[in-house]
């Protein structure tokens, strides 16, 4: 994946913001080449690696990275696949709790697209209805 060596990538690792970082760089070539079904595999991968951190610092890295996942299952065509919408309801758990607003609003832009694809609009409704879009994202 990454072109370094062993002790160079063991000092990325240490610094969970570059490594975040580093994942969604990959997340974006995979998607720009057209890999989409291994930019599928390792958005799941970096999902798993999201709920190890809490950092304020990566809010904006997470919010993106959620934002490329989406993107590439929605390329594979899999953004209503059963376990998608799960996933996403799961991080925005997460971003509700570690008061994470830009993945907060992410993550609702992300449910409800992921609503209309299927043409479930009653159910967007109802989500929309029941979620406030936070705050400090809607400042002019």
């Amino acid at each position: 994946m990454l072109h370094c060596t062993h002790a160079r990538a063991a000092e990325i690792s240490e610094l969970a913001e570059i490594q975040l970082f580093m994942y969604v760089v990959m997340q974006m070539k995979l998607i720009d080449d057209g890999d989409y079904k291994n930019a599928r595999d390792f958005s799941d991968f970096v999902y798993c690696r999201i709920g190890n951190s809490n950092s304020r610092l990566m809010d904006n890295i997470i919010a993106k990275a959620y934002y490329f996942m989406s993107i590439a299952y929605e390329k594979n065509g899999q953004h209503t696949s059963l376990d998608y919408r799960p996933k996403m309801f799961h991080a925005y758990k997460e971003c509700c709790l570690h008061h994470n607003s830009i993945g907060q609003a992410t993550l609702i832009n992300i449910i409800i697209r992921s609503y209309l694809a299927q043409n479930l609009y009653e159910q967007a409704h109802n989500f929309i209805t029941k979620t406030t879009f936070p705050p400090s994202c809607t400042n002019n």
